[in-house]
């Protein structure tokens, strides 16, 4: 109706055909028109666009509108385009070969921000562009970097050994790599492969023998480029190769072929595992008062796990009690899996928090399971300030230290435990040797919809009525008083808990509580805690109590459902060498369509795979004597 082009209309289009060049055409009355920092943050987002697709012109004419954009704004003369915005735009310049605008940027960063911060941002992509063209300048570039004390990357390596190696320079190749490694830095399966490459033109065994023990603690399932270099060494040593190969649970890889090593860690590293996850807890404390507290109750967990000597299956009872219960809390499912596991005539142990523990009304089923678990010593009761994750796991390292087999049940993913040591892969691999997976069992669509009906909780909100209340009682003469109240779960619930709070002005009066338990048909639910003690009077007159309102607090769910139980593999997925002396080297199969980082995950993300799952999407190369 204005008769104009909408000019976001014409930027989605770009977009969506990938054609940038047409937002060039815009004109720059359309920037002037709207506010700087708007016009700006268009402009930063659609160079972030062009980063993630490669898209060189797209950035270059997204980068001079910007450019002109800062010149343009008379008000703020002193800011800058940020810097990072000008490396972006260089390392697609570095990655699309136009190396002439390259170096007006690098002249420009120069000018703009001075000679200190240019090299600091602009060294990392410069050696990749001197390691193309003249290894000698990259060597000189690289030995600056280390002068001015810049952090050096994998970027700042991996591009002149990859020159190097092309070029046969085995001094300066392994010099660097010995440099890198002593850093900490870990390489891709394009570096190792130039080495491997290196290895094989100038027969190198002993730098071969060195980089094949840093592959297996580096990869979990080689790459096809690397897994192609590693069989041109091998078949260069006149060794054969079998391939294509799968294995079991126990490790076989077929019958007379070879046999995967149980994976066990040392005692020292277990050590230092027991060392980080009490560091964790006691660092989670927010005052003084309540790391005393984490003290003491964490001592006291470590003096009865070293009376009762560790266990061998360690369940993680609110991973457990939550499964396939559709947020409400099982006790006869984590009853059900702890009995399954003592019959089967392991050594069990059990972790819940204390919140699922205390409270319970008494002679209730749920109280009767947790008296049964607390009398037979099976039970380990995590208190406030502790992750009851910590005292499973904790329980699982110590008790491998002595045990022949220990288990975790569980169908946790970890993410924030690995995130706690930093992911390291040895840790990685304790677990998936150690985890119990467990899944509802396979039954026919038509029981498992009446099943479903029948045991799965209902949450559909039950309303109760509110007391009678009143403004003013006795206790509220005068204003002196006020009267809170709140309850806790007001839902379809097995026990429902109502809290009633007073509180005064004045120090002379305390607070005070009155319960109420009243069974709900199909109840779900229980307030535990302080909340749920045995009835205490209130001296308030009921009728003068508020109107309550509600919160969702906890869920018992009486349900019990068919489990199946999948054991882990012992070996590890990682590049090994077997009991004969030769090598075995996994990659990932042709039926599995995903990628390395997918090999862990499940296919709907909620929970993890079971270890079959896993070790199927692996095949393997067994490296052989002779040919």
């Amino acid at each position: 109706p204005k008769a104009k082009i909408c000019r976001r209309c014409i930027l989605c289009y770009c977009f969506s055909e990938h054609i940038w060049h047409l937002g060039g055409r815009i004109s720059d009355a359309g920037d002037a028109m709207q506010a700087p920092n708007k016009v700006r943050g268009d402009l930063l987002r659609q160079l972030d666009v062009c980063r993630k697709k490669e898209d060189l012109h797209g950035a270059l004419l997204a980068f001079e509108r910007l450019r002109k954009s800062y010149a343009a704004d008379k008000e703020q003369k002193r800011q800058r385009i940020p810097l990072k915005r000008y490396v972006q735009v260089l390392s697609l310049c570095t990655k699309g070969g136009n190396l002439k605008q390259m170096w007006q940027l690098c002249a420009e960063i120069k000018s703009v921000y001075g000679d200190e911060k240019y090299f600091a941002a602009t060294s990392d992509v410069l050696i990749k562009v001197h390691a193309a063209q003249n290894i000698a300048s990259a060597l000189r570039l690289h030995r600056e970097m280390k002068q001015r004390g810049q952090r050096l990357k994998r970027r700042s390596y991996g591009p002149i050994i990859v020159a190097c190696c092309q070029a046969q320079d085995r001094e300066n190749a392994f010099s660097l790599y010995d440099e890198a490694k002593a850093r900490g830095i870990d390489f891709t399966g394009a570096e190792y492969s130039e080495l491997i490459h290196l290895c094989v033109a100038l027969k190198l065994d002993k730098d071969m023998e060195a980089l094949l023990n840093d592959i297996s603690s580096v990869f979990t399932v080689l790459p096809a480029k690397l897994l192609g270099a590693l069989k041109e060494w091998f078949r260069s040593k006149m060794k054969s190769l079998t391939g294509g190969l799968e294995c079991d649970l126990k490790g076989s890889l077929g019958a007379g072929v070879a046999v995967l090593p149980s994976h066990r860690l040392p005692n020292e590293l277990l050590d230092e595992y027991l060392e980080q996850i009490l560091a964790a807890q006691m660092s989670n404390q927010r005052s003084r008062r309540k790391e005393k507290a984490v003290v003491r109750a964490v001592r006291k967990f470590l003096n009865r796990l070293a009376r009762d000597g560790g266990a061998e299956i360690w369940i993680d009872g609110a991973n457990v009690g939550h499964f396939e219960m559709g947020g409400s809390f099982s006790y006869q499912q984590v009853d059900s899996v702890f009995s399954h596991f003592v019959r089967a005539g392991y050594r069990t142990r059990l972790v819940l928090h204390h919140s699922r523990v205390h409270g319970l009304p008494s002679n209730s089923a749920e109280e009767k399971i947790v008296r049964k678990w607390t009398t037979g010593g099976s039970l380990y009761i995590t208190p406030n300030g502790v992750n009851d994750d910590a005292f499973w796991m904790y329980g699982a390292i110590w008790s491998s230290k002595t045990q022949r087999r220990v288990y975790i049940v569980s169908n946790d993913l970890g993410r924030d435990h690995h995130y706690r040591f930093n992911h390291d892969p040895r840790f990685f691999n304790f677990m998936q040797a150690h985890v119990i997976r467990f899944r509802v069992k396979d039954v026919d669509a038509k029981r498992w919809k009446k099943m479903s009906e029948d045991h799965a909780p209902s949450f559909t909100p039950t309303v109760h009525k509110p007391m009678p209340y009143r403004p003013t009682s006795p206790s509220t003469e005068g204003g002196k008083h006020k009267i809170h109240a709140d309850t806790r779960v007001a839902t379809p619930n097995r026990y429902f808990a109502q809290k009633v709070r007073t509180t005064s002005y004045q120090s002379t009066h305390k607070t005070q509580f009155r319960s109420i338990i009243a069974p709900i048909p199909r109840a779900q639910t229980y307030a535990p805690g302080r909340y749920m003690a045995a009835a205490k009077t209130n001296p308030i007159p009921l009728e003068s109590q508020p109107v309550p309102y509600f919160k969702l607090r906890h869920f018992i769910a009486p349900n019990v459902f068919p489990l199946e139980y999948h054991y882990p593999f012992r070996y590890k997925i990682a590049p090994q060498r077997l009991l004969s002396g030769e090598w075995a080297f996994p990659y990932l199969a042709k039926e599995f369509s995903g990628e390395q980082k997918d090999l862990f995950k499940s296919e709907d993300g909620d929970v993890p795979p079971i270890p079959a799952t896993v070790a199927g999407r692996v095949r393997w190369v067994v490296v052989k004597r002779g040919r």
